[in-house]
C-alpha cells in the first residue's frame, strides 16, 4: 500500500483506501461491496453482501473513555470506532442510524463515555428492532449499526482484522429473515475493515 497523499480514496482489490486528508468516498458506500459472505444459519445458507476499507489508526491524544480500548481509526480528523465511520458513512447517504451498543444496551450516534445517555428510536425502526428481538429471544447478538431511510432498514456489522461473526450474530440474521413480514437479506451488509500497512 502506497502513500496516496491528497489523493481521493482508491480501491485496491477488495479494499477502499482513504488517505490521511480526503476522506470522501467517490461512490456510494453500499455500492462498494465485494464477495458476499456465506453463512450458515439454524434456517440454512445464506449469503451476505460485504464490503472492505482500510483506516489509518488513530495516532492522536487518548480518549477519556476508550471502551476499553478499543480501536480508535482516523476519520475525518478524527478518532472513531469502526462502527461510528459506518454510521457516519451511512448518514451521509441519507439514512438515519445509530450505533447499537450491545455492552451497555444503548443505542449512539456518538461516543463520548459509557454512561452517556441513549438515543430513542423512531417508532417504527424500535417495532421492527423488537420484532427481531422477541423472535430471537433477545437483543443480544444485533448487529453494530442499525440504519432506517423511508422504508428501508439496514443493519451493518463492522469485523476488523481477526474478528469474526458470532453465534449471537448468525442468530439475529436468521430471526429477522424468518420473522413474520421479514427483513430481505438486502437489509444486512458486513463491513470489514483494516488498518492501512
Amino acid at each position: 500500500m502506497h502513500d496516496m497523499g491528497n489523493q481521493s480514496p482508491e480501491r485496491f482489490g477488495d479494499w477502499v483506501f482513504f488517505g490521511p486528508e480526503k476522506n470522501v468516498l467517490t461512490a456510494p458506500f453500499l455500492a462498494q461491496t465485494t464477495d458476499p459472505m456465506p453463512f450458515e444459519l439454524a434456517s440454512g445458507p445464506v449469503s451476505v453482501r460485504r464490503c472492505g476499507f482500510r483506516f489509518r489508526k488513530w495516532t492522536g491524544g487518548p480518549l477519556e473513555d476508550d471502551f476499553g480500548g478499543k480501536d480508535l481509526l482516523e476519520f475525518e480528523g478524527e478518532p472513531l470506532f469502526a462502527e461510528l465511520i459506518v454510521l457516519h458513512l451511512l448518514r451521509k447517504e441519507g439514512w438515519d442510524a445509530v450505533w447499537v451498543d450491545s455492552y451497555s444496551r444503548k443505542f449512539r450516534h456518538e461516543w463520548r463515555r459509557r454512561s452517556d445517555p441513549s438515543v430513542d428510536l423512531p417508532v417504527k425502526p424500535r417495532m421492527l428492532f423488537d420484532r427481531i428481538a422477541d423472535r430471537k429471544h433477545g437483543r443480544g447478538g444485533c448487529w453494530d449499526v442499525f440504519a432506517w431511510r423511508r422504508n428501508e432498514y439496514l443493519f451493518a456489522e463492522a469485523k476488523g482484522p481477526h474478528d469474526r461473526i458470532r453465534p449471537s450474530q448468525r442468530a439475529w440474521l436468521d430471526a429477522a429473515l424468518n420473522m413474520t413480514d421479514p427483513l430481505p437479506l438486502s437489509s444486512f451488509v458486513l463491513v470489514e475493515w483494516d488498518f492501512v500497512q
